[in-house]
């Protein structure tokens, strides 16, 4: 298991489970590459990311996107407890998208934390604003194309919404809803038994 932080990523290889736990920090990639690197990436069996995230880091975020791109037909994303925030955005990388039903989203807009301190000038200010609604426009667009989708989710991020798992299947943002597993464990069997 690899640590860093409040970040926690762990790989059963002989299961080809990658379990992201905590928040998306900048050195999440490198963890859950180190974890990737674990699992025969040779074979065409799933493979499985479970997540439970309160989200984090935007940029880290994408380079995960990234790194999981290649196997993208055979990813299988679990949202097993949180996919908050930018957890959200890596829960949508998979073919196929399964959440545990006690399992929420949380939604909202780009935001730097820095500026409840900071003093900005007005072109600063000018320069932000485009910055962080382009950072909600990426975001958008990561779930799909379809306007009604995107309406929906620009208001749930305006409104810091969380969504439930029988919500989030009724919207597509996950193909299937599983029942709660009593633990992590019972989930890595229910994983044995759908490959």
């Amino acid at each position: 298991m690899a640590n860093s932080n409040n970040t926690s990523v762990r790989a059963w290889p002989k299961h080809r489970v990658v379990f992201l736990k905590g928040e998306i920090a900048k050195t999440t990639p490198v963890l859950l590459q180190g974890a990737l690197r674990k699992i025969n990436l040779k074979s065409s069996e799933p493979i499985w990311l479970v997540i439970n995230t309160v989200g984090g880091n935007f940029y880290a975020t994408l380079k995960i996107r990234a790194i999981f791109a290649k196997y993208r037909d055979r990813l299988r994303v679990i949202i097993y407890g949180k996919a908050y925030s930018a957890g959200a955005l890596i829960s949508q990388m998979g073919s196929k998208r399964i959440m545990t039903r006690k399992s929420k989203f949380f939604f909202h807009q780009a935001s730097y934390t820095f500026l409840k301190t900071d003093s900005l000038n007005a072109t600063e200010l000018i320069q932000l604003s485009s910055d962080l609604f382009r950072t909600d426009a990426i975001q958008v667009t990561l779930f799909g194309e379809d306007p009604k989708l995107i309406e929906t989710l620009m208001r749930y991020m305006k409104e810091e919404r969380f969504v439930s798992a029988k919500e989030a299947k009724r919207l597509r943002f996950v193909d299937l809803v599983i029942p709660e597993p009593k633990n992590l464990g019972a989930l890595i069997r229910w994983i044995r038994n759908h490959k």
